[in-house]
């Protein structure tokens, strides 16, 4: 029982440091601007959705006479908007390169920032080159008993439907720019869109 309690106990300090290290923060719309954003409230609804629709299945076969442990695996396409290539005027502001892993980073980083948040451990693994992600999260408990198992991309997977989790995205940073406009986060990107773009990590700090 001690061990177990010892994995439990480091499991939980993992996920309290995702927590506290994988948060959305200012400097996602200061960096980023609505194009991050987005990327970041399709992790968070994405991952909620996910928990929901994990919770119904175990319903299903809920028994009290057994312990189960319903472990999926989701491979999730990208919006055409993610497709690693930057919206032109992100780039031509704030000079970020296109990287095809950027945006799949940012949302990973936010799905597992998610998950933690609600009690579970999320593992992810790239596909199609960073066009897509697959992924699976189980409660503390569970990671404790039977560990992480690893995830293999070529398997069948079961996909919920996830397109009603994903906001429109021309409207989404239209609607965040116009909230935006009169307040220090508007004022700030301003300012760090006159300087080299190799200053923005460090002035971005600073504000």
């Amino acid at each position: 029982m001690s061990s177990l309690a010892d994995r439990l106990r480091q499991i939980n300090e993992h996920r309290e440091s995702e927590v506290r290290i994988l948060a959305p923060s200012h400097s996602d719309y200061l960096l980023g601007g609505a194009h991050r954003c987005w990327i970041k409230e399709c992790a968070m609804k994405i991952a909620l959705a996910y928990i929901n629709c994990r919770n119904e299945i175990i319903k299903l076969y809920e028994n009290p006479s057994i312990a189960l442990t319903l472990t999926q695996h989701l491979s999730i396409p990208k919006p055409p908007q993610w497709n690693g290539v930057r919206p032109s005027e992100i780039a031509e502001t704030y000079g970020h390169p296109h990287l095809a892993n950027k945006d799949w980073r940012h949302f990973e980083n936010t799905l597992r920032w998610m998950f933690a948040k609600q009690g579970y451990i999320c593992k992810a693994k790239m596909t199609n080159d960073y066009e897509g992600i697959a992924f699976y999260a189980v409660k503390m408990m569970t990671a404790a008993h039977i560990g992480l198992p690893k995830i293999s991309v070529n398997e069948e997977t079961y996909s919920p439907p996830y397109a009603n989790c994903i906001p429109p995205y021309k409207e989404f940073c239209s609607n965040l720019d116009e909230s935006m406009a009169d307040t220090k986060a508007a004022e700030d990107r301003m300012k760090l869109a006159a300087a080299p773009f190799a200053l923005h990590p460090i002035l971005a700090m600073s504000m």
